[in-house]
């Protein structure tokens, strides 16, 4: 999977590697995968681009309060199973 012009941007300005504390690698997973999953990446990148000077904690918390809760469209819970177990 190619990465998107948005997810581009996000590792540009945010991925600090092993600099991040645990809670900043959390959030940037959360930013980084969640859009797509979420169908919000066009929102996002508007907030990203519109807001540079944004922390990574902002851009989570913007990312969150525009998401709903629960799985993202069109995943179910058997789709978090782990089939290696079977």
């Amino acid at each position: 999977m190619e990465e998107s012009k948005y997810q581009g941007l996000i590792i540009e300005r945010y991925d600090r590697g092993d600099a991040m504390s645990y809670e900043e690698s959390c959030d940037l997973d959360f930013v980084y995968y969640g859009p797509t999953q979420y169908g919000n990446e066009d929102k996002m990148l508007e907030y990203v681009v519109n807001n540079p000077a944004a922390s990574l904690k902002e851009v989570f918390l913007y990312w969150d309060s525009i998401t709903p809760d629960g799985l993202p469209p069109g995943m179910t819970e058997e789709d978090l199973l782990d089939d290696e177990d079977d």
